[in-house]
């Protein structure tokens, strides 16, 4: 520390936060960006900078100037490292009581939280959009202060589906709704590899796990899903209604939505014999045949469906070919 006053300060314990940066883990906001970021902090300005106009005892006083506005130049916040926008500069009156509540702030749209003031000052800056969780680096002509896990984008949320119900044997097409599934960058596009971790996906969860096996991004609140088949495996089968229950759970930046009822979504036509358990593979066998066999001769026919049964059984349960 060069500052003789600050190596003071940070000695006797006077200011607080990392790298004279308040806050801490985590400031949020959606993915879709233009939430406020604000970032307080002790000598957190050039000491070159000044408030043009006389400030009143009662008021937030943005900082306006010549001075700012060849600084702000010279500005740079990145959330996540992606680059915040449309930065401004607050100060507040020496002697002025944090508590009280009647101060005005400018009008400007970013700006206009009075919520939880201080009087350390402030950069006030629209978050990009991003996704996952990330540093603060705030820098001044080149010279950087960063702030380890400051900024944390909001979960996704699946507030719909539609439709809610397809065939088991997959292939159709769903649309996902709901908030902060990220900027497009964050989804692979078709044919593409992964993104990683933080990387977009669309997971069918129950008992088992697939995923979508193609993902259209359509914006921030809607995704497209080419269905996957159901599993051939064990699943809780509704055998009066053939369907199955599953959950669709967005993943985005190493976070997913939450099993709710309407991230719900429903298999329908689903053959009994997914009901069957697995292993050993040879009960597996008797128990799905039989319950194909019971199946066809439900649905009205007496003859000719043997082999087919024989053959989607050794497939469900797992035989490489069929056996003699």
């Amino acid at each position: 520390v060069k500052d003789t006053a600050v190596a003071a300060s940070v000695a006797t314990g006077v200011l607080r936060g990392t790298n004279y940066i308040e806050g801490g883990a985590y400031t949020t906001g959606p993915t879709a960006g233009s939430s406020q970021v604000r970032v307080k902090g002790a000598f957190l300005f050039p000491n070159d900078m000044h408030v043009a106009a006389a400030a009143s005892v009662t008021n937030v006083q943005r900082m306006t100037g010549p001075d700012v506005t060849l600084n702000l130049q010279y500005l740079q916040v990145l959330v996540g490292g992606q680059a915040a926008t449309g930065c401004t500069l607050y100060s507040y009156p020496r002697g002025v009581d944090p508590a009280q509540s009647n101060r005005s702030i400018a009008s400007d749209s970013i700006s206009s939280d009075l919520s939880g003031l201080s009087e350390l000052p402030e950069i006030r800056c629209a978050a990009p959009a991003g996704v996952g969780a990330g540093d603060l680096t705030v820098s001044w002509h080149g010279i950087r202060v960063t702030v380890a896990g400051w900024w944390k984008y909001n979960s996704p949320v699946v507030t719909s589906i539609q439709p809610s119900n397809v065939p088991y044997t997959g292939g159709a097409l769903v649309t996902v709704h709901g908030q902060n599934f990220g900027p497009k960058s964050s989804w692979p596009v078709a044919g593409a590899s992964t993104l990683g971790v933080k990387g977009g996906r669309i997971e069918v969860m129950g008992w088992g796990v697939s995923t979508c096996s193609v993902v259209s991004y359509i914006s921030d609140s809607a995704l497209v899903c080419r269905m996957p088949a159901l599993q051939a495996r064990t699943h809780p089968v509704d055998k009066t209604s053939g369907t199955v229950h599953v959950q669709m759970i967005v993943s985005i930046g190493a976070q997913r939505s939450m099993q709710t009822p309407a991230a719900q979504l429903e298999y329908t036509s689903v053959p009994s014999y997914y009901a069957c358990d697995t292993t050993p593979r040879d009960s597996c066998f008797k128990c799905c045949r039989s319950s194909c066999i019971v199946n066809n001769f439900a649905d009205g026919q007496s003859s000719g469906f043997y082999q087919s049964c024989d053959s989607q059984c050794y497939a469900f349960c797992g035989y490489s070919t069929m056996l003699h």
